[in-house]
């Protein structure tokens, strides 16, 4: 099964929704997303500078040594904020479904990464209120780090946008519906380093990132080589990318497509 191309250049913040190829754009998004589930976008704003240095800084902190992502660990967070090592958490088998063996024994999976989301200080009414998930973001002391980070998901929540003007346009919205909903929108961002096995051999089951499904509405996927996503019935073929492209992926719609399991950046 191959992904489909979209471009999302028509529901560019600013741009006129309306016209006929974002009509057309809107009805191949609910073509994708009802038959594959998985789109490969263009036209989504991210200028490969920013996707570089963001990559860049990746690299740089996964290259740390351990006890210096330690120290910026999740576990020392209240907010679900922080790095998580090698092994350290186990998708198989998490999505408590008749297919799922719940209590089995499942190796960890074979990746590190550091979770983040939206920066809230100690004054934010979310914070003071208690709600879960919404606090501070834990920095490595790596120089551009922050500036990388920053410009990068400025520039991934664009993409996100865009993507929701699209398919609210395809549900027969209009097209700011998304933009439109009261709130404060949660956005995380984690970064996720899968090693080369000629580096590290995975034990016998052991995945990179086992099967799951993702929460929210979208999922933006950027990785630094060409990799196939999965399906848990097949694999999913897409043309070679440039990469500069974005995938989206575990996305609900009117028939959900299977549930996904996806690689990221490998070095």
């Amino acid at each position: 099964m191959t992904i489909p191309v979209i471009d999302l250049a028509p529901f560019a913040t600013g741009a006129d929704s309306t016209t006929d190829a974002a009509t057309a754009e809107a009805r191949r998004i609910d073509d994708a997303l009802r038959e594959v589930g998985f789109v490969t976008v263009v036209g989504h704003g991210m200028s490969p500078d920013v996707r570089a240095a963001y990559f860049d800084a990746m690299r740089a902190f996964f290259a740390l040594p351990l006890e210096q992502k330690d120290a910026i660990a999740i576990g020392r967070s209240a907010h679900h904020r922080g790095y998580v090592g090698f092994g350290a958490e186990a998708l198989d088998g998490a999505i408590g479904n008749d297919e799922d063996a719940i209590g089995r024994a499942v190796a960890g999976d074979l990746k590190e990464t550091l979770d983040t989301g939206n920066e809230c200080g100690p004054e934010h009414p979310l914070v003071v209120a208690g709600t879960p998930l919404h606090g501070p973001n834990q920095w490595p002391d790596l120089p551009g780090f922050r500036a990388a980070y920053d410009a990068y998901r400025e520039a991934a929540i664009e993409a996100a946008a865009r993507m929701q003007r699209g398919m609210a346009i395809a549900l027969g919205l209009t097209p700011s519906f998304f933009d439109d909903q009261a709130g404060e929108t949660m956005f995380h961002l984690r970064l996720i380093h899968y090693p080369p096995q000629s580096r590290m051999t995975p034990a016998p089951g052991q995945y990179g990132c086992g099967v799951h499904t993702d929460y929210g509405t979208l999922t933006v996927l950027a990785d630094d080589i060409d990799v196939p996503l999965l399906r848990r019935d097949a694999s999913l073929d897409g043309p070679t990318r440039p990469h500069e492209d974005l995938r989206f992926a575990g996305l609900p719609w009117r028939r959900r497509a299977p549930i996904s399991r996806s690689s990221s950046a490998t070095w």
